[in-house]
């Protein structure tokens, strides 16, 4: 007798070898999905490098000045060259405000609106006047922002004592790497170890976040919650790294375990001299990363 349909056994069979076929190509179509992300905020930075470069062509070879940690304020001077706001946000990023933005305007310790965003219309050297005002946290004039600047490099300005604020928003007074020189006076001993832009890989005290272990660098603990923001274990939006510019403008990936060795902020050699990734290529880190 012809039969023209499956059995219950053989449904059940079908079922389960589809579902172990799912079981095994979910996460590899996954990976896949994260490398391609990957590739692409590498195609990122990479654009992101070539910017800075020109912008430094065209005022001496010094970097933008910047109000710490409003990094927001050196992509906007910096887009100018790559003319294409959409590269200083990840693909992977969970704040579509980016995580920079949120960070200083957001965050829960940042209060009412624009929170610790400070008005990009000054006095001196101002990016210009916002239509969008500080309820929106100047969003037409700061644009989504992933990519953190390392402050290790140039000079930066601290908005306590400042008197007038284009001391910091000026293209190039007390601006940057001006013959070598960093922020701590030191030398740039590798033009392709220097750091210049990272997707935010950063640890420990970066509030409100908290710190990874619940105790700062300095060992006492900031409370709760510590796992606000990336959370407690967060080590980079790919694969457990991130992508990072270098000052010659290539841009390559890196782990978690290269950049901060020690699974703190600040890592130092026997010695006391920095190992971390915002120290790598000066004359005043460990020789290890000069």
């Amino acid at each position: 007798m012809k039969r023209n349909a499956f059995t219950l056994i053989e449904l059940l069979v079908v079922i389960a070898i589809i579902a172990i076929l799912a079981a095994i190509l979910f996460p590899v179509f996954a990976q896949a999905k994260t490398a391609a992300k990957k590739t692409q905020d590498l195609s990122n930075a990479k654009q992101i490098g070539t910017a800075t470069q020109l912008y430094m062509a065209d005022y001496d070879d010094n970097t933008p000045q910047y109000l710490w940690p409003e990094f927001y304020t050196v992509a906007a001077r910096v887009n100018v060259y790559a003319k294409n706001k959409d590269i200083w946000r990840s693909n992977s990023s969970r704040f579509k405000e980016g995580s920079y933005n949120f960070k200083q305007g957001k965050n829960p310790f940042a209060g009412a609106a624009p929170g610790f965003i400070t008005n990009p219309n000054t006095g001196c050297g101002s990016l210009g006047p916002s239509s969008r005002g500080p309820a929106n946290y100047y969003d037409d004039i700061y644009f989504p922002l992933d990519f953190a600047w390392n402050d290790s490099v140039g000079i930066a300005a601290f908005e306590s004592g400042i008197t007038c604020q284009g001391a910091w928003w000026g293209p190039t007074a007390n601006a940057g790497v001006d013959n070598g020189m960093s922020g701590t006076a030191g030398k740039v001993t590798d033009v392709a170890k220097v750091v210049v832009w990272s997707t935010f890989p950063s640890i420990g005290t970066q509030w409100p976040g908290g710190c990874v272990d619940g105790t700062c660098d300095n060992g006492a603990s900031i409370g709760s919650p510590t796992a606000s923001f990336w959370g407690s274990n967060y080590k980079g939006l790919y694969s457990e790294g991130t992508n990072l510019t270098y000052f010659d403008s290539h841009a390559k990936f890196s782990k978690f375990t290269q950049l901060h060795p020690c699974k703190r902020e600040t890592c130092t050699d026997t010695n006391g001299l920095r190992t971390d990734y915002k120290a790598w290529g000066f004359s005043w880190a460990s020789p290890s990363v000069q």
